[in-house]
This record gives C-alpha cells, structure tokens and sequence, in this order.
C-alpha cells in the first residue's frame, strides 16, 4: 500500500536532484577547460560526499558520528583553505 503523499514527495525529491545533476553534468567539463586540473578535481570529487553528509544532517535529521564530523572538517579544510585559486578564475568561466 502506497503511502498518501508519498508519491509527490519522491517525484519532488526525484526533480531536484535530476536538476542538481543536470547542472552538475554542465558545469563540471567547462570548468575543466578554465582551471587547473590539480584544483577543479579534488574539489569536484570531495564536494558530493561532504553536501550529501551536511544535507542527511540537516533535512534528514541524522547525527553524524564524531569520527565522521572529524571526517567532515578534514574534508572542508582540505577543499576550501588549501586550494587558493586565482581569483580571476571566475571571471573566466562566466
């Protein structure tokens, strides 16, 4: 048996993250051709797990463990105060 409001919910959820990923999938490949390899990689590949982490706990409610909220500062140290791009770099994706 099927839950009422269960539908529009999953079709809701289904929409956004199908409008996360197009954006993603868009993104990513001209950010390639403006940046540095060393610095769009890491990031790209360390921001997924930290947002789905950060987003469990905030819409989901769930509690990260402390080894896993050491996991999680590790990881925002490592992409956001290591990489220090060059500023202009925006300039030249728009």
């Amino acid at each position: 048996m099927i839950r009422t409001g269960y539908v529009p919910r999953v079709r809701a959820s289904t929409s956004v993250k199908s409008g996360i990923h197009l954006a993603y999938s868009l993104c990513l490949p001209r950010v390639y051709r403006v940046a540095d390899l060393s610095v769009v990689y890491p990031v790209a590949r360390g921001t997924g797990p930290m947002l789905s982490t950060i987003g469990a706990s905030l819409i989901l409610g769930e509690t990260p463990s402390g080894l896993t909220s050491k996991h999680i500062n590790d990881m925002c140290y490592s992409l956001f105060a290591e990489r220090r791009p060059d500023p202009t770099m925006a300039l030249k994706f728009l």
